[in-house]
C-alpha cells in the first residue's frame, strides 16, 4: 500500500508541474486566406497566405513525393496520351474531363498527388518517375496539366530527382514562357517541404523547422465520397494523436495511456465541427478531446471550444494542457536509446505505399549500420501480423516483403533489434 500511495503522490505532483489548461486561437482569416503551422509548447504560429505556392517537394533524405496546393484550388491531371517525348504536342486541355485527376493523401505526408499513379506491381514506380537501383536517381516519365493558384493552366514535367535536387519544366499550354528550373532539398534543411510558385516562378521557404511545430491548420481535400475541400487540422510527421470519444469530462481527462495513438495525419481532421443550416453557425462535437504526443514524447490534451468560419476570421479556438511525458515502458539501461543512436540508424522506405498488391519492397540504407534486425508488421492496436529476420549489410539494399495475408487497412512496419527500433506507417488498399 505504501508503494501505491507513493506512486499516486508522484503522479499527482508531476501532473501539477505541467498543469493548467491555457486557451489559444489560430486564425486563418476571412475566406480561410491563410494556412498555419503551430507549436504547442510555445504557442508560436507561422502563418502564410495559402495562395503563395502551387507545388511542394518533400525534402527528407529518401523522400520523393510532391504535393499540390489544394487549398489554393490547384488541380492536377496526368496527361494520358503520350510520354515525356510528347511535350511539344501537349497544347490544350481537350478531353481533360476524362483524364485521371490526382489528389494528395489526407492520411500521410509521404504520398502527394504526383505519387498517386504509382504502379502497385512495380516497386520502383514512384508515380511521377522511376527509381534506379544503379544511379539512385528518380527519372520522370509522365507529363501533367496543372491549374495553378491564379487559375491558369500549364503543362508540367518533373524531369528528375538526382543528388538531392529536383529538376522540372513548365510552360503555358501554347508553349510560351517555357521554364526549366530546380529545387534543392538542402536549401530547406530540417523542413518537410520546399515550396514553389508556378505563378511567381520562384521557390518559397514557408514552413518552420519540423521540430518546431506539431499541428497544421488549413484546408485540404477529403473524400465524402467525392473530393471535397474541408478546413481542419493535420499533424506533423512523427507526431501521434489519440481521439478520446465519448468521454464525460473532455476538459479534465488525462489517462492518455488508455487510448490508441495513431500516426495518421488527419486523426484530428475536420469533422469535430459541423455547420448548422438553421443558425448559420458552427457546432462542436461534444464529449471529445484529443491527445497529441509530440516528437519530444510529451502529451498534450487538446479540446476545441469554438470555431468561427470563413466570414468570421477562420478562427480555431481551443484549450490545451501539457499532461507530461509519455512512457510506454521503463527504460532499459543496457540498451542504447534511439535518440543517442539516431546518427547510425538505418533508413527505411517502403514502395509502393499505399500498397495494393501482394508484395512491397523495403528500401534500406544501412550505410552506417551492419547487423541482424527483425522486420515486423503490426496492426494499430499492437498485434504482430508478420515477422522475419533481415541482415543489414552496411549498404543500400532492397527486400521484398509478402503482404498477401494482410487485409486492407493501416499498419505499422517496424525494423529493430536489441539496440534500436524504427517505424513507418504502411497503408494497404
Amino acid at each position: 500500500m505504501k508503494t501505491l500511495i507513493t506512486n499516486s503522490i508522484l503522479i499527482f505532483l508531476m501532473h501539477s508541474l505541467f498543469a493548467q489548461a491555457t486557451y489559444d486561437t489560430v486564425s486563418l482569416g476571412n475566406g480561410y486566406a491563410n494556412q498555419a503551422w503551430y507549436q504547442l509548447q510555445s504557442g508560436n504560429t507561422t502563418t502564410v497566405a495559402k495562395n503563395t505556392w502551387d507545388i511542394a517537394f518533400a525534402t527528407g533524405g529518401m523522400s520523393s513525393t510532391i504535393w499540390i496546393n489544394s487549398a489554393a484550388d490547384v488541380e492536377l491531371w496526368r496527361f494520358p496520351n503520350g510520354s515525356t517525348s510528347d511535350w511539344a504536342s501537349l497544347t490544350d486541355t481537350a478531353g481533360i474531363s476524362t483524364w485521371q485527376q490526382l489528389y494528395n493523401s489526407e492520411e500521410t505526408w509521404a504520398v502527394g498527388a504526383f505519387s498517386q499513379t504509382a504502379d502497385p506491381n512495380d516497386d520502383f514506380d514512384l508515380g511521377w518517375g522511376t527509381y534506379s537501383m544503379v544511379t539512385h536517381y528518380v527519372t520522370g516519365d509522365s507529363l501533367y496539366v496543372i491549374k495553378a493558384a491564379d487559375g491558369t493552366y500549364k503543362k508540367l514535367w518533373i524531369d528528375q530527382l538526382a543528388s538531392g535536387s529536383y529538376t522540372f519544366r513548365f510552360a503555358n499550354l501554347d508553349g510560351t514562357n517555357d521554364v526549366n528550373t530546380s529545387l534543392v532539398k538542402g536549401d530547406f534543411a530540417g523542413k518537410n517541404f520546399g515550396y514553389y510558385s508556378l505563378v511567381d516562378e520562384d521557390e518559397a521557404d514557408l514552413e518552420p523547422i519540423s521540430d518546431e511545430w506539431e499541428l497544421f491548420f488549413g484546408q485540404y481535400i477529403t473524400f465524402i465520397p467525392s473530393p471535397y475541400l474541408v478546413t481542419g487540422v493535420l499533424a506533423n510527421a512523427g507526431v501521434e494523436i489519440a481521439k478520446a470519444y465519448p468521454v464525460a469530462n473532455p476538459d479534465e481527462i488525462s489517462d492518455f495511456e488508455n487510448f490508441t495513438f495513431s500516426e495518421m495525419i488527419n486523426t484530428i481532421g475536420w469533422d469535430w465541427k459541423s455547420f448548422n443550416q438553421t443558425t448559420f453557425s458552427f457546432e462542436l462535437q461534444d464529449s471529445l478531446a484529443f491527445f497529441v504526443k509530440t516528437r519530444a514524447d510529451s502529451v498534450w490534451r487538446i479540446q476545441f471550444t469554438g470555431f468561427e468560419g470563413t466570414s468570421s476570421g477562420g478562427n480555431f479556438i481551443f484549450a490545451k494542457e501539457n499532461l507530461g511525458p509519455f512512457e510506454e515502458e521503463p527504460a532499459d539501461t543496457n540498451t542504447v536509446s534511439i535518440r543517442d543512436f539516431s546518427e547510425k540508424l538505418p533508413k527505411i522506405k517502403t514502395y509502393p505505399n499505399p500498397a495494393s498488391g501482394s508484395n512491397i519492397t523495403l528500401l534500406l540504407d544501412g550505410s552506417d549500420f551492419s547487423g541482424n534486425a527483425v522486420l515486423s508488421i503490426h496492426s494499430l492496436n499492437g498485434a504482430m501480423l508478420h515477422q522475419e529476420q533481415i541482415f543489414v549489410d552496411g549498404g543500400f539494399q532492397q527486400n521484398n516483403i509478402n503482404i498477401s495475408n494482410l487485409a486492407a487497412g493501416a499498419y505499422v512496419l517496424q525494423l529493430g533489434n536489441e539496440s534500436f527500433r524504427i517505424q513507418q506507417k504502411l497503408i494497404i488498399q
